[in-house]
């Protein structure tokens, strides 16, 4: 029979079916409409089968806002990390809420940087639930290595622990090489993204580090003093020179001995930069600075500032890098 002298109601145009990414059109001639349900049936089955299979990614909690952006980078494409300690608090001494608690227990994948940095979680990360992983990057004390049954990262340096460790390069890919192996273990049906996002992040991370290289390329013009011990990783990658800081643990406020003798060498050092930090406060740096020639920034080794996202952790190398250059290098190349 030709198609033209087919009743209407013989043929069924089905076109751009919702269920469907791509216009599909499909002629239906001699047949009821009723053999074709399965077909629709099938489809809604695929698309819930997608969404169960997104739905089964893990629940991934980073500690602090660092870790979070590393881990972004490698989750780009799927679900968000979530942040246990919020912007603003300092990781070294603060007190878990309830819901912190809860939001721990039922992570599916938790990492922190040890219980060096972080003492209040070490209990707690050994009570999470079965199937679920618990990553840290440094152990107690010194940072050595051990054997234990949960994931262990053995690429710190050996020795005293630096405690912010992703402030250096090396270290910061090689913890995302650690979360990469971890998600691909505990969520193996994305394995393949991960391992993808880990090339791409390395890709524009020594894309970052020549940047910053060349940002610090001109010789400083200002002795470097900082607020915070904390930055050790950053000044041993990219040989920058830090003559001081303010205090060497956030826990304790410097003594007045400690202020004098800074502001001593201060004095002695000529035209220098102290770099703030956001936690902090400003009455003492002012104290401590007045009368002498010294140029004010602010920097945050916890990110701060920095959106969350699979950029995250690029854009912050790149700010504490910025902030350094523009406080001790003449301002215009």
């Amino acid at each position: 029979m030709a198609m033209g002298t087919v009743p209407r109601k013989w043929v069924l145009l089905l076109y751009n079916i919702s269920f469907l990414n791509t216009p599909l059109p499909i002629f239906l001639t001699g047949f009821s409409m009723w053999r074709y349900l399965p077909v629709v049936f099938c489809t809604l089955a695929i698309g819930f089968g997608s969404s169960a299979r997104a739905a089964q990614e893990p629940v991934v909690l980073a500690s602090i806002k660092p870790l979070q952006l590393l881990a972004a980078a490698i989750m780009e494409g799927g679900d968000e990390p979530g942040l246990l300690v919020p912007v603003g608090a300092s990781p070294h001494d603060y007190s878990l809420r309830p819901s912190d608690l809860k939001r721990v227990k039922t992570a599916g994948v938790l990492f922190w940087v040890g219980p060096a940095l972080e003492p209040y979680l070490q209990k707690l990360a050994s009570q999470l639930p079965a199937g679920a992983i618990e990553q840290h990057f440094l152990e107690a004390g010194e940072g050595e290595a051990s054997a234990h049954g949960h994931g262990h990262d053995e690429a710190h340096h050996h020795g005293e622990a630096d405690l912010h460790l992703w402030l250096d390069p090396d270290q910061g890919r090689r913890i995302a090489r650690t979360m990469a192996a971890v998600l691909a273990t505990r969520d193996s049906a994305n394995a393949e993204r991960y391992q993808r996002n880990l090339e791409r992040f390395e890709a524009r991370l020594d894309a970052v580090i020549e940047r910053n290289r060349l940002r610090l390329s001109l010789p400083a013009e200002r002795h470097l003093f900082v607020f915070h011990d904390a930055y050790q990783g950053l000044e041993s990658f990219y040989g920058v020179k830090i003559e001081g800081a303010v205090t060497l643990s956030p826990e304790m406020q410097p003594g007045t001995r400690h202020l004098l003798q800074l502001r001593q060498r201060l004095q002695q050092a000529g035209p220098s930069c102290l770099l703030t930090e956001p936690q902090f406060p400003s009455a003492m740096v002012k104290r401590l600075t007045e009368g002498l020639d010294i140029r004010l920034g602010e920097i945050d080794p916890l990110a701060g500032n920095v959106p969350a996202g699979p950029e995250g952790y690029l854009q912050h190398q790149l700010q504490l890098v910025e902030r350094i250059a523009d406080c001790t290098r003449p301002t215009t190349q």
